[in-house]
């Protein structure tokens, strides 16, 4: 059960980590007026740990190759990509266009056929 939790915390690691660049990347950009020192402090800091989680992740992944076949990590790992939309949409309030949903189903029917 431990191990399955483990599973779903990097999943969801993953998207916060993605959430963190996307929030690094939007605040480092420069107006006419703004100072680049503090732009870069302000940034920087989310960059910094949005990196830090994919560093963790890579090892709680390789950690988790002890207790899964390659097929079930990789089915879900692919569930990232649809964590990572839904966290955008709730935190960054994104839209979900319908290119966007059409690809989630995708990767869902994907995962899908894929462990089968």
């Amino acid at each position: 059960m431990g191990i399955i939790l483990l599973s779903v915390f990097v999943v969801l690691l993953n998207g916060v980590c993605q959430i963190f660049l996307k929030i690094g990347a939007e605040k480092s950009k420069l107006t006419a007026n703004s100072n680049l020192f503090v732009k870069f402090l302000n940034s920087y800091s989310y960059i910094l740990i949005g990196y830090f989680g994919f560093v963790c992740i890579t090892i709680l992944t390789t950690y988790l190759l002890k207790f899964f076949p390659l097929k079930t990590l990789t089915t879900i790992m692919s569930s990232n990509y649809v964590i990572t939309s839904i966290l955008a949409f709730i935190i960054l309030k994104e839209k979900i266009t319908t290119n966007k949903l059409l690809g989630i189903l995708l990767i869902l029917i994907g995962i899908i056929v894929y462990h089968l």
